[in-house]
């Protein structure tokens, strides 16, 4: 449910030629959970073009403007690798499981085109002690 509404948030606001990335805390999260959810959404909503799983995971899609954007996996367990161009947002999927250092860099990467770019998180709660 938390990762569908985070693939649904992209889906919904990316505009055309917008670079999203979403961070998971590992490959594993994103070959298991992030990315198939992500295709699954876009392709029920009939936005799906492509994707690629290598060298980043990267799913290719319409955006509600008649445009093409696309996001970009990466996994959070070496924060550094996360450096790279501006986005037009940024996912921090499973949240409550990433390093600060990684929310810092991530944040960091949010400002497209002149613009401040969104960064929101889904996470799985620890529940009470």
């Amino acid at each position: 449910g938390k990762t569908k509404i985070g693939c649904i948030t992209i889906a919904q606001r990316a505009r055309n030629l917008d670079p999203w990335m979403c961070i998971s805390p590992d490959s594993k999260v994103i070959r298991e959970t992030s990315l198939p959810s992500f295709i699954e959404t876009v392709k029920y909503s009939g936005q799906y073009i492509s994707h690629v799983l290598s060298p980043d995971p990267k799913v290719t899609f319409k955006t509600l403007d008649n445009g093409v954007a696309f996001v970009t996996f990466k996994g959070a367990e070496k924060p550094d690798k996360l450096r790279g161009p501006n986005k037009a947002g940024i996912w921090f999927d499973e949240a409550s499981i990433i390093a600060q250092e990684a929310y810092e860099i991530g944040i960091g990467m949010c400002r497209y085109q002149s613009r401040l770019s969104p960064a929101f998180a889904t996470f799985t709660p620890r529940g009470l002690k």
